[in-house]
């Protein structure tokens, strides 16, 4: 194909893409109410409840007449009441209103029965303008209700603005396809070349074998089928909350405001928008994408925990590769297994969080490591760094001790290395790992200088409203925490649960911290953990001071430093201002018990002697026996899971 003739089709597709974008735009408007600007709105205080067991947001319905009441505190007229939903209300879901003044007792010919012919986030009743005080709301069903107002007007109705996440989308759909048509037209050779350059750029090794393709397909399905199947809330710690943020990003098109009312949560006084990291916005993406179909509230939430499901597929891919660069092909195993079928890891990958995203930013950065290590830190393995600390950056700050060890494995290496490397090399090259990362998180940092006066990291920009609004006993300067009750660090760790809750949890406690294994998990994984490692130390570390400057002993002190800092952060967060004795916050230490585990198998297959026992047999047999027990307690944690969120499958 000429020259002129690529010129000709790519000006052709340029205006296929302008002109079907003209059309979305033209036609992407719907129907929304909105209000005038003199309309008044009073938020409705909370008088009672019956008939709803309460989970934050979430209400579900527990008798035939579940209702709420509702006061109204403002003199004025009030002419409708507007309902917003954490989630989308079902359709044809009965929702019926009552308005009553002082001493009226409320009666059906005082109310409103309104009637959804499809799902709405937001629903409002028109009722008689009055001056009312007491409002009451029939809702038949599970709903999660974000906020509720009385206003001073009925709402109108005009078309709304254009969607432009789906416009985004839509561009980025044509963008590939208009990518694809121009690949194609390339000769042969030239795609060759371009594919052979992207391949030396990230350094692929040798490709996947058919059975670890098949090991990281199958994981994906468990975790992404286990993502679909407990839907309920309360399933994972937190989830209601951090939930909230991508819904918020969904729906309005824009990064919340920390304080944020809609966002508050009613007993701790603060919301997660002050910390908005990148799985929210996948999560968003992964919304939007869903709602071309349907908007139905499960579809979305399992949408949302799609970015949580593509983590875990990626910490398998890289706990694969990682295997294979450090450990030979069969005692691999035992690390893939460990990383990937720890029912703790297999769990965060099942719900809305940051920690299975940012464990798998972790294993980037451990696998950049090897890579840097063997190519001698040249500007491709400076690029990846980058890219993978600055993602890390912005996922979840448990993970920021990685940013430590990467830093102490680069000096490291040069202490090695300097009389054959130059300083002005080991600075420009260090500079190129910030910049690049830099380049991926920066405007996190400075969107939170900017909105948090200047509180970059939001460490305490969630503070004050957790002062205001929170119940009085969470409230920050009168919450007891285990430093205001004069407890030192070691005094909190001898006389609480901390330890014992933080290593179970680190193994298998699912729920919202409250699905215990069975006692056997625990002792099975001691037992793996304590001979692998105690071997590892034993026989992997080095005994001689010159073997001190090996790369394997840089990448495990590397590992050591960045698992201790991280278990460090969860001690030093529970005992100054909130006692969370949780292993997901310490799961970033699980790559090094891995690691310095299977070092430790490994050393002790390879000095069987040959005469006495096949090492062979052992050591497939050992990896054989760890993989079958891990799996039997993922198993067991899929059947608590099943008992405790579907007790009707019992």
């Amino acid at each position: 194909m000429s020259q002129n003739s690529k010129k000709i089709w790519f000006c052709i597709a340029l205006l296929i893409v302008l002109g079907v974008e003209f059309l979305c735009w033209r036609n992407n408007g719907k129907g929304t109410p909105y209000f005038v600007e003199e309309t008044v709105f009073q938020m409705l205080t909370e008088s009672y409840i019956s008939g709803y067991d309460v989970f934050g947001k979430h209400y579900v319905p527990t008798d035939g007449d579940p209702q709420i009441g509702y006061s109204v505190e403002a003199d004025g007229k009030t002419a409708s009441v507007c309902m917003d939903f954490a989630q989308p209300l079902p359709a044809h879901t009965p929702v019926q209103v009552f308005y009553a003044r002082e001493g009226q007792d409320y009666s059906e010919r005082r109310s409103v029965v309104l009637s959804l012919d499809e799902e709405a986030d937001r629903v409002i009743a028109d009722i008689p303008d009055g001056a009312y005080d007491h409002i009451r709301v029939d809702i038949d069903g599970e709903f999660s209700l974000d906020s509720i107002q009385a206003t001073s007007k009925d709402p109108k109705y005009e078309k709304g603005n254009t969607d432009y996440a789906q416009l985004i989308f839509e561009s980025c759909v044509l963008l590939a396809l208009l990518l694809f048509v121009r690949w194609k037209s390339l000769r042969t050779d030239e795609r060759e070349r371009r594919l052979t350059s992207l391949r030396q750029f990230f350094y692929e090794p040798e490709k996947l074998s058919l059975s670890e393709k098949w090991y990281i397909g199958v994981c994906f399905v468990i975790c992404f089928l286990w993502s679909c199947v407990f839907l309920s809330i309360g399933y994972g710690p937190d989830e209601t909350m951090r939930y909230d943020i991508p819904l918020f990003i969904f729906e309005n098109g824009s990064l919340p405001y920390g304080g944020e009312p809609s966002l508050i949560h009613p007993i701790w006084g603060l919301s997660y928008g002050f910390s908005i990291s990148l799985p929210y916005l996948i999560s968003a993406f992964f919304m939007r994408i869903a709602s071309f179909y349907t908007r139905a509230g499960f579809v979305l939430l399992i949408a949302a925990r799609f970015t949580s499901v593509l983590s875990y597929t990626g910490i398998v891919y890289y706990a694969i590769k990682i295997g294979k660069k450090k450990f030979s092909n069969k005692t691999k195993w035992i690390f893939v297994f460990i990383m990937t079928l720890t029912p703790q890891v297999v769990f965060l990958g099942s719900y809305v969080n940051l920690d299975a995203f940012a464990l798998f930013t972790v294993m980037m950065i451990i696998d950049v490591w090897l890579d840097c290590m063997s190519h001698d830190w040249d500007r491709q393995c400076c690029v990846k760094l980058g890219l993978a600390t600055g993602l890390c950056l912005i996922s979840y700050k448990f993970a920021y001790s990685y940013l430590v060890g990467s830093v102490l494995l680069y000096c490291l290496w040069y202490g090695k290395n300097k009389k054959k490397i130059s300083f002005s090399r080991f600075l420009c090259h260090g500079f190129l790992i910030i910049g690049v990362a830099f380049l991926i998180s920066g405007w996190y940092f400075i969107r939170n200088a900017i909105l948090y006066d200047g509180d970059f990291l939001s460490l305490n920009s969630a503070r004050p409203y957790a002062e205001q609004y929170a119940l009085p006993e969470y409230r920050p300067s009168t919450k007891m925490t285990m430093a205001k009750q004069g407890y030192s660090v070691l005094g909190m760790l001898r006389s609480t649960n901390w330890l014992r809750s933080t290593l179970f949890s680190f193994v298998s406690v699912l729920g919202g911290m409250n699905l215990f294994a069975h006692t056997w998990v625990y002792a099975g994984f001691l037992l793996i953990f304590s001979v692998g490692m105690i071997s590892g130390v034993a026989f992997a570390f080095p005994r001689k001071k010159a073997d001190w400057s090996s790369e394997k002993t840089f990448l495990l002190l590397s590992m050591l430093v960045s698992a201790s800092i991280t278990i460090a952060i969860s001690v030093y967060y529970s005992w100054s201002y909130d006692f969370q004795p949780q292993g997901r916050y310490i799961i970033y230490a699980l790559p090094f018990v891995a690691f310095l585990s299977t070092d430790g198998y490994a050393a002790i297959t390879e000095r069987i002697r040959p005469r006495e026992t096949n090492p062979i047999i052992v050591r497939d047999g050992m990896v054989g026996l760890i993989g079958v027990f891990i799996l039997f307690t993922l198993v067991e944690a899929f059947l608590h899971c099943v008992e405790a969120f579907l007790p009707s499958w019992r």
